[in-house]
């Protein structure tokens, strides 16, 4: 999401960042009202197709739109949130390795 390009870019400059779209507070705000991710309110459905939609189409455009010179552009590698819906898919399709990163441990560390 672009809130982090800032501090990706400022740790990675060797990573290319790219936006893929998406609300992430709209979303957390979602995941915390909807425990189950199960919702009959068609306002909070709406903006959560319209967020999934934007990173559907924004992983796709990350992979495989041209450099800002023309040239085209393959990644060597995917680094994805395990939530985004894609990475399997865009991975397989590239033919490229899927690494998949959580900010947070999932497991005990000490």
């Amino acid at each position: 999401h672009k809130v982090f390009r800032e501090f990706v870019q400022s740790r990675l400059p060797e990573v290319d960042f790219v936006d893929l779209g998406g609300d992430p507070e709209e979303m957390m705000r979602y995941v915390v009202s909807h425990p189950k991710m199960v919702t009959m309110n068609h306002k909070d459905l709406a903006m959560q197709t319209r967020n999934l939609d934007e990173i559907i189409i924004g992983s796709w455009r990350a992979c495989c739109l041209p450099q800002p010179d023309g040239s085209p552009y393959k990644p060597d590698v995917l680094v994805c949130n395990p939530p985004v819906p894609t990475h399997v898919h865009l991975a397989e399709k590239l033919q490229i390795p899927l690494m998949i990163m959580f900010p947070m441990p999932w497991s005990k560390t000490t």
